[in-house]
């Protein structure tokens, strides 16, 4: 740890046995509720025994919380057993991890200052590293051609500014990559009209992908065909996105589902009765 402790098998059982007390740490509990316990093997090496097969153990329990210290974090628990009050409301006076950078410094809506921690496995090749907030775009765009800072990891401005200045600029360089995440309209199945299948699978392939790709992002995104982004391509299907859409498409959908389009406006199935009359 940061604070010259060793991590051991302790600190890890530690981990994900604390988030289970939904009174104390309410907020991370449903991300440990698969696990029925846990055995430190010795060596380093912890077996997690779930109450049921579990595909999504990995990135819905093991990626979602970070190792904590025992014996820092174990103290601050315990002390609050019997107040009412749970872990949110711990203001630490240390920031202990055992990564490769350790806390220096935040600035709440300003700045996070982070030095390289030297006797981590894999040090850093930097001394330390300052993460900025600064939330005008402008504002960022003029430090980062000042140099005063060095990269932007998050840019929510006019992508065509960012490439106008950086075809102006020749010690600028723009690296382009697929994200993991993805955007998506998501239907209510519980309620009608979305639990009908020909209703949801018509609205989905009314919707002009290629026509959002341009309009909303410049042309900086990819068309999704499912929940699995490209740049997963352990996971992703190559060409699931590969197929048609078009309101022509979609009204054959409503038609096969019982709709009718008459004058423009679309009826419900024979004998269903409308869900949201005017």
């Amino acid at each position: 740890w940061h604070d010259g402790n060793p991590v051991t098998t302790e600190d890890v059982i530690f981990s994900f046995s604390a988030p289970a007390d939904i009174e104390i740490v309410p907020m991370y509990a449903r991300f440990v509720q698969n696990i029925e316990s846990m055995e430190d093997l010795g060596g380093g090496t912890v077996r997690f025994h779930l109450d049921s097969a579990n595909a999504a153990f990995l990135t819905s329990t093991l990626a979602k919380l970070n190792l904590v210290p025992k014996h820092y974090y174990g103290p601050l628990l315990d002390a609050l057993k019997g107040t009412g009050n749970n872990a949110e409301t711990i203001l630490e006076e240390k920031r202990i991890g055992s990564g490769p950078f350790k806390f220096v410094d935040w600035r709440p809506r300003e700045q996070v200052v982070l030095a390289a921690n030297t006797d981590h496995f894999h040090p850093p090749k930097i001394e330390r590293w300052i993460v900025k907030e600064i939330p005008n775009v402008e504002a960022m765009l003029g430090m980062f051609r000042k140099g005063e800072i060095n990269f932007i990891s998050y840019y929510t401005g006019d992508p065509t500014v960012l490439e106008d200045i950086v075809a102006k600029d020749g010690d600028i360089t723009l690296m382009k990559s697929v994200d993991i995440g993805f955007q998506y309209l998501a239907f209510n199945h519980r309620r009608a009209p979305f639990n009908d299948v020909y209703l949801r699978r018509a609205l989905s392939l009314s919707i002009d992908r290629d026509m959002m790709v341009n309009a909303a992002w410049n042309g900086n995104a990819v068309r999704a065909g499912s929940h699995v982004s490209p740049a997963l391509s352990y996971y992703h299907k190559e060409g699931i996105e590969n197929f048609d859409t078009g309101i022509d498409l979609a009204k054959q959908i409503l038609e096969e589902g019982g709709y009718k389009i008459k004058n423009g406006k679309l009826h419900y199935p024979d004998g269903v009765k409308e869900q949201y009359p005017n």
